[in-house]
């Protein structure tokens, strides 16, 4: 049976304590680091590729890189310094992110996301398996060779049955987040193999994105996590998507304890290694584990309010189940 992996969202004030978090998570033998954006404006894919060689055996990946910020010939260009340093163990996971902060932020052609994901799917992963790609899209145009086929997965984020089709068909992988595991299992999954059925191969895996903590205190772990995550039902896509998994009107009545019990992991290390096996029997998927900290988090001179103890019990856990997977 193939190793699930366990791996972990990287959450730090800057560059330096970033590569201190990574070379601590690989110490300990968690399986992955996914990073996302650095607080302060930093890039995430560079941060990535400076910590490769500080590192032995994680996996180290981005979750998600937007699409807007880069043409994808240059996001290839740039991951093979990844590949260059350290070969094997670079995933590039790409995504749409949200209309308000694109298009607020980059000015992005937000119309049609799905249509520019797909492109950039085509070209990534064309330009990474043979080595050249000659594509005029109706989003893109690429036209460009490397020195020759490389093997970097190209993952996607999804939320939605139609982005979960396209990672099925065109991608080495899709990336959920905030999804119940009801979800996973009655929708995503499904979708995902629909995508997969069409493109005649077999379904590629779903990394679960979930937060966690071991902490006893189920209150105070909700209302940080109620903080830290407010952003996402004031989104057209998450209340939607919590709707089909059979949770109504969360634009109106918000986090619910409800809401949370489907979404969040947290209790005592039993309590938690139970809340993860029940993710890793669905099948086919790996856990990237966000371990939850509040809302203060990125503000100057704040420390997030569950810092410190549970994070780092947290991190202990993942570490063992890490472990477990393996033997």
């Amino acid at each position: 049976m193939a190793k699930k992996n366990i791996g972990i969202a990287l959450a730090a004030q800057d560059a330096r304590s970033a590569l201190a978090r990574i070379v601590e998570y690989d110490a300990a033998g968690i399986d992955a680091v996914w990073s996302t954006s650095m607080a302060g404006g930093g890039d995430a894919l560079t941060m990535l590729i400076a910590a490769m060689r500080h590192t032995s055996q994680m996996l180290l990946g981005t979750s998600i890189a937007q699409i807007w910020t880069r043409h994808p010939v240059t996001m290839v260009q740039q991951v093979l310094i990844a590949e260059g340093l350290v070969p094997g163990r670079f995933r590039l996971g790409i995504g749409t992110g949200h209309k308000a902060g694109m298009v607020d932020s980059l000015g992005a052609p937000f119309e049609r996301p799905l249509g520019h994901l797909k492109e950039y799917l085509e070209i990534t992963r064309t330009l990474f398996k043979d080595g050249s790609v000659d594509i005029e899209g109706e989003h893109y145009t690429a036209r460009a060779s490397i020195a020759g086929p490389v093997d970097i997965p190209v993952m996607a984020s999804a939320l939605r049955p139609k982005s979960f089709e396209v990672c099925g068909e065109m991608s080495d992988g899709a990336i959920s987040w905030l999804c119940p595991a009801r979800y996973i299992e009655d929708v995503a999954m499904p979708a995902l193999e629909r995508g997969a059925d069409r493109a005649g191969r077999d379904a590629p895996p779903l990394v679960v994105h979930v937060p966690v903590l071991v902490h006893e205190d189920r209150d105070e772990v909700y209302d940080a996590f109620a903080e830290q995550a407010k952003f996402y039902l004031q989104t057209v896509f998450y209340p939607a998507m919590f709707e089909a998994a059979g949770f109504s009107n969360v634009s109106r009545s918000g986090w619910t304890r409800e809401l949370m019990d489907a979404v969040v992991v947290t209790g005592n290390e039993s309590e938690v290694t139970r809340g993860l096996n029940a993710i890793l029997d669905i099948g086919n998927v790996e856990i990237l584990a966000m371990p939850v900290t509040g809302g203060s988090r990125g503000e100057p001179g704040k420390t997030a309010p569950l810092e410190g103890g549970p994070v780092d019990r947290t991190v202990a856990l993942l570490a063992e189940l890490a472990r477990s997977q393996g033997e």
